[in-house]
Parts: C-alpha cells; structure tokens; sequence
C-alpha cells in the first residue's frame, strides 16, 4: 500500500462522501477511522514524531468527516508542532 498524503486523503474524502455524506458507512465506521484502518501504522509515527498535545487531535474520533479530514491533513502536513 502506498503511503498517506494529500492527495490520496482528498480522494479517500471524496469518495466518503460521495458513499455516505456526512454519517458512518455501513459497519458503523467514521471517515477518520476508516482513514486510520488503512494507514495506522503511517498515521502512528506520524503523531509519534510530534510533540505538541494538539496532536492528538488525529481525526480518529472525529464524528464530522469534514473535521476528521482536517485534522488528518494537519497531521500529514506536520502542523502539530
């Protein structure tokens, strides 16, 4: 699997979308989570290597996949500093 960045993310968003809007998908999963089954390994080091507490602030948890979408591209851009 290739790794996270922008461009896959916004794609991943746009296809959750498209699928489900604003809700879960059929498995009662959240876009964040979703994002982080596919690249947890990546998104882990990724917030591992930060150490401001925002960091934490992951999309994971996010019920809103815009906010989720956010908060995930902070942490590929390395914003949580």
């Amino acid at each position: 699997m290739e790794n996270l960045n922008e461009a896959n993310l916004l794609n991943m968003y746009i296809e959750w979308s498209r699928k489900y809007g604003n809700g879960r998908d059929k498995n009662d999963i959240r876009f964040g989570q979703w994002v982080w089954n596919h690249y947890h390994e990546q998104l882990s080091e990724l917030r591992n290597s930060l150490t401001s507490p925002d960091k934490f602030l992951d999309g994971f948890y996010s019920e809103s996949p815009a906010t989720a979408y956010k908060q995930i591209l902070k942490l590929i851009r390395k914003e949580y500093v």
